[in-house]
């Protein structure tokens, strides 16, 4: 077994060894290699720090690692760890880490952050003998609203002008707005309005898919109303990594219909 840097292997590969290593996740994934190409470009992974564990010139472990700062930190995100089932239990992920750690360091690294579904206690452990702490608790939900409005919808595209979501907890890695302009033709930004042009709420989303990367709602009642509108243009609506601390968020996308369908650690690794 050897490990290392996936700079120079093919995407579509990486892609495949990934759909591999999670097909049997509590996840299903079922999209096009370009989504992961995409997301994996939102979340600013560099190949060069990102490694794979390789047997027999077979790819079948790999850690994806994005850089950026992150709370004044250069920090290293994991956007994706995995193994392929029939390679597993040869603690591949650990030494995956031992190999790239004193590479992330000396670029630099203060610190590395993943998120992991709360019930997946195997990858906690794992993550924890690594040296990760939980740091919050982050909920993701999806379905359809109890009800539609039909408030007006003002559509433009998004570009670096547009701020949502001044909300006293911080978005996840992949929803902050320097990571989603690496994507900018993918997103919308919707602004709802009362019948005297007054805002209401905001949204940045994808309206092919309906997934809401970030959102702005003063209340309750106008974030509910955000939802329900948005609802009559997306029949189905996603929202990823709502922090644990924003209760009036979490009020309204359940009040709205909505259903939590995974809870996620967000953790952390000190390097420095």
């Amino acid at each position: 077994m050897t490990f290392r840097s996936l700079a120079n292997i093919p995407a579509q590969e990486v892609v495949q060894c990934f759909l591999e290593a999670f097909k049997d996740y509590y996840v299903k994934f079922n999209a096009a290699p370009q989504y992961f190409i995409n997301r994996w470009k939102a979340a600013k992974v560099d190949f060069d720090l990102s490694f794979g564990a390789f047997i027999d010139e077979r790819l079948v472990g790999f850690v994806l690692m994005g850089i950026d700062d992150w709370n004044g930190y250069k920090t290293a995100y994991n956007a994706g760890t995995g193994v392929i089932p029939q390679f597993r239990g040869k603690r591949i992920v650990q030494k995956l880490y031992d190999h790239f750690i004193p590479l992330l360091k000396a670029q630099g690294i203060e610190q590395s952050i993943l998120e992991v579904i709360t019930v997946n206690e195997i990858a906690i452990r794992a993550y924890n003998a690594i040296g990760y702490e939980i740091e919050r608790e982050l909920f993701c939900f999806s379905g359809t609203c109890k009800q539609k409005t039909t408030r007006k919808i003002l559509k433009e595209p998004f570009h670096t002008g547009i701020s949502i979501g001044a909300q006293p907890q911080a978005y996840s890695w992949e929803n902050t707005t320097e990571h989603l302009l690496m994507t900018p033709q993918l997103y919308e930004c919707w602004t709802t309005v009362d019948d005297s042009g007054g805002i209401i709420g905001k949204a940045l989303i994808q309206p092919n898919t309906g997934y809401i990367a970030q959102y702005e709602f003063q209340s309750v009642e106008n974030g509910i109303e955000l939802m329900q509108s948005i609802a009559s243009h997306c029949n189905i609506l996603k929202i990823n990594n709502v922090d644990e601390h924003h209760q009036m968020a979490l009020e309204v996308f359940r009040s709205s219909g909505l259903q939590d369908i995974i809870q996620q650690y967000e953790m952390k690794l000190v390097l420095s």
